[in-house]
């Protein structure tokens, strides 16, 4: 400054400015707190939210989803800020509405979460039958899904999105074929399964004749507790007072709570009970052989199952736009 403007700025003080008090003079100035413009703009987020009642509309558009992994990607989506993927939304809305004008329904609804069991799979450890089949369910539906968008002029977004719907064929169809419609392991696969099915079933049906005869024979009426039989660790056995269990030949295979009836299987039945227990342990380890197969053929699927699975989802939260437009 000049010696002129320092010499009036000092006189306006002088003339204009309000004489400090004691305490003015003495205390130092207070700091002001100032907001984390961080925290600030999430309130901000967070106020404007409420205000559009985002929570409502989120639960509103979870409520139209079809699948568990759909519902959950709407309870927890933010909204959305990038004005090219408002455009792929709303073009994915458009392609699901036309589709449905078309008559083509895309079976999303039998999509299942099966992300964790093909991980599961993948470090080696054997799935359940149940398991397994809701696996083939799935698989079979996103490998429909993926056919249906496939080289489709009108529906460029939700193609693109089913590009990421790529397992592997054979996989698909060996799980598909590996189930009947009741959902047990289909014998047209798996014939040895039927040969080992139909022998339990004729051994078991001549093992309940020969105990049904057992039972009415009036040489045995004395000496059962009860006219009926029953099944002891996996043997058939007749239930025999124990004061005449000297009088039943056969094999003990325990005694009731009271100490008054053992288990007795005949002399009659020990060999077809042998038999029987050999064809179901056949079959329980064929059944677990096919079960290793089948997990280790998913397992080697994880990767694939975990994009497919995020394509059908996003597929999911069109559909779920659309019905609740």
């Amino acid at each position: 400054k000049s010696p002129q403007a320092r010499t009036q700025s000092k006189r306006f003080e002088q003339w204009y400015a309000a004489p400090e008090s004691e305490d003015q003079q003495q205390d130092a100035p207070a700091e002001i707190e100032v907001e984390d413009p961080k925290t600030a703009l999430e309130s901000l987020v967070l106020s404007t939210e409420r205000s559009l009642d985002w929570p409502v509309v989120k639960l509103a558009l979870a409520n139209c989803s079809v699948t568990t992994m759909g519902r959950y990607a709407i309870e927890t989506m933010v909204p959305i800020l990038e004005i090219s993927e408002v455009e792929r939304v709303y073009n994915a809305l458009e392609e699901v509405r036309l589709l449905q004008d078309q008559g083509v329904s895309l079976p999303v609804a039998k999509v299942h979460d099966i992300v964790a069991l093909a991980g599961t799979a993948g470090k080696g450890d054997i799935l359940d039958l149940d398991e397994l089949k809701d696996c083939a369910y799935t698989l079979v539906a996103m490998q429909e899904i993926s056919q249906l968008l496939s080289d489709r002029d009108d529906t460029a977004t939700l193609s693109d999105i089913a590009q990421d719907i790529d397992l592997n064929p054979e996989i698909v169809r060996l799980f598909e074929r590996s189930f009947d419609a009741a959902g047990q392991l289909s014998i047209r696969q798996y014939p040895q399964l039927d040969a080992l099915r139909k022998e339990i079933i004729q051994i078991e049906a001549s093992v309940t004749k020969t105990m049904d005869s057992i039972v009415k024979d009036s040489a045995y009426a004395s000496s059962l507790q009860d006219k009926f039989y029953t099944i002891r660790e996996n043997r058939f056995v007749l239930p025999v007072a124990v004061v005449n269990k000297n009088k039943v030949q056969g094999i003990v295979h325990g005694m009731s709570g009271t100490g008054s009836t053992v288990y007795i299987e005949p002399q009659q039945v020990i060999d077809m009970n042998n038999r029987l227990r050999l064809a179901q342990g056949e079959l329980k380890a064929e059944e677990q052989r096919i079960r290793t197969s089948l997990s280790q053929k998913l397992g080697s699927q994880a990767r694939q199952v975990r994009l497919a699975t995020k394509a059908v989802v996003e597929i999911d939260c069109a559909g779920a736009r659309e019905r609740l437009a």
